[in-house]
């Protein structure tokens, strides 16, 4: 399937959940993502959307647990990551997504891991999300890439481009880790 279907079946399917499921789903979301975050010292996140899959949880543990928790910004056409200290600090961009107002940068090859937002995905990891490749272009310096979804965007396929990077593993609130691996591909 085409990227630009497979993102509007999957920006579909996750407007369709009630509000008060989607704060159950990120509960369980967060369950899963909470195994792996006491090894980390520092983690790329994101500050979720309204129907993105939740962060919220993640990056208040974080902050809490003194584990740098580093979000996006757009810098012209480059995503560059900078630490959150506190979440007073956050900010809306020209997109409307909220970033750190201030924080030091932090690299890509810094970052234990990387929890990634997306449309939607397939079996392979492959995903899909708002089309500009911010996030391709700064994901292949990563070394853990995963995204975070609810189980309603998954797709069977999604066609890809050279320039596009797998996600490593691809976690839902009613799934076990999906790991890939390219030699597995």
């Amino acid at each position: 399937m085409d990227k630009k279907q497979a993102r509007e079946i999957g920006r579909t399917a996750r407007k369709e959940i009630a509000a008060e499921d989607r704060a159950l789903l990120d509960s369980e979301l967060f369950k899963q993502a909470i195994d792996l975050l006491p090894s980390c010292h520092t983690i790329g996140c994101y500050v979720s959307l309204k129907e993105e899959a939740g962060t919220a949880l993640i990056i208040d543990w974080c902050l809490k647990h003194r584990i740098a928790a580093a979000l996006p910004v757009v810098i012209g056409d480059e995503l560059q990551f900078r630490e959150l200290q506190r979440k007073e600090d956050l900010v809306k961009d020209r997109f409307g997504i909220y970033v750190p107002s201030n924080g030091r940068l932090v690299l890509p090859e810094e970052m234990d891991l990387i929890f990634v937002p997306l449309t939607s995905f397939d079996d392979k990891g492959n995903r899909t999300g708002f089309g500009r490749g911010y996030y391709d272009r700064y994901l292949s310096r990563c070394r853990m890439k995963i995204g975070l979804a609810y189980a309603c965007q998954k797709v069977d396929q999604i066609e890809t481009d050279a320039d596009d990077i797998r996600l490593d593993m691809i976690m839902t609130p009613t799934q076990q880790f999906c790991v890939y691996r390219k030699n597995d591909l």
